[in-house]
């Protein structure tokens, strides 16, 4: 049996990865989509080192598996659903449903990850597609049609390994080397010229694991839980999960 993974070097992809490879059999197929439109040159060039010193521990830790890195010309899902790729595998009811529904480019951005993992998939002939979301990136990967797309596409049917975790938990089941070997910061900017910036998901990840888990003060239940309240609280119409660190935030400060 065939997997495939969208790979990148943050803690939900590694974990997803990590767990697939010791709790199945399947041939993995670890692939790191690049947007080139979507995501800075600059942003891709500096997580490249992490994605692939994690791919060298896990092939010498786990097992071997295939990685790829791709790089996928854009379309640009929008409103009047223009651009160069093939949407012939969609019906023209549910274009016109989407049409009405997705306007903004954080929509788009998630439409057109999916509808690449859709096609790279069926090309490798995968049997399943291993997405890497937390409990909140799960609901809303659901909510923007996204399994619904891909099954329209290629059939292939979606799993979500985390899908009860939020940050938090997933950063405690990482293997400390793997910890060690995320990449630290989302801000290449700020690591460029003076290390983590100490206010993105990924470094309050570390800081919430470290000030408020490690010290006991809270079980990594109770931080998930105040992550997930975080965002149904703060819910509004084109939120993501980062809405969920602003509880996790408030407890640092507190």
């Amino acid at each position: 049996m065939k997997a495939f993974l969208g790979f990148s070097s943050g803690q939900d992809g590694v974990l997803a990865l990590y767990k697939t490879l010791n709790e199945t059999d399947y041939d993995v197929y670890a692939i790191n989509v690049q947007h080139k439109q979507i995501f800075a040159k600059n942003n891709i060039k500096y997580h490249e080192p992490y994605r692939i010193d994690i791919i060298n521990w896990l092939k010498e830790s786990c097992r071997d598996f295939v990685y790829d890195s791709i790089v996928d010309p854009v379309s640009h899902w929008s409103p009047r659903w223009q651009g160069e790729k093939d949407y012939s595998e969609v019906s023209e009811e549910k274009i016109n449903e989407w049409r009405r529904k997705y306007k903004t480019i954080y929509y788009i951005e998630i439409l057109e990850q999916w509808y690449a993992y859709a096609k790279i998939a069926q090309k490798l002939e995968c049997d399943i597609i291993v997405a890497g979301h937390d409990i909140i990136q799960v609901q809303n990967t659901i909510r923007f049609s996204s399994p619904e797309l891909v099954n329209m596409i290629s059939g292939i049917p979606v799993s979500f390994p985390l899908r009860g975790l939020g940050r938090i938990g997933i950063y405690h089941l990482l293997p400390e080397e793997l910890k060690e070997r995320i990449a630290p910061c989302d801000d290449f900017k700020s690591m460029r010229t003076s290390g983590p910036c100490g206010k993105c998901r990924k470094c309050i990840t570390k800081e919430v694991y470290e000030k408020l888990y490690l010290t006991k003060k809270y079980t990594i239940r109770q931080l998930d839980e105040i992550y997930y309240n975080s965002y149904v609280n703060n819910h509004i119409k084109d939120s993501s999960n980062k809405h969920g660190m602003d509880g996790l935030e408030r407890l640092l400060n507190t």
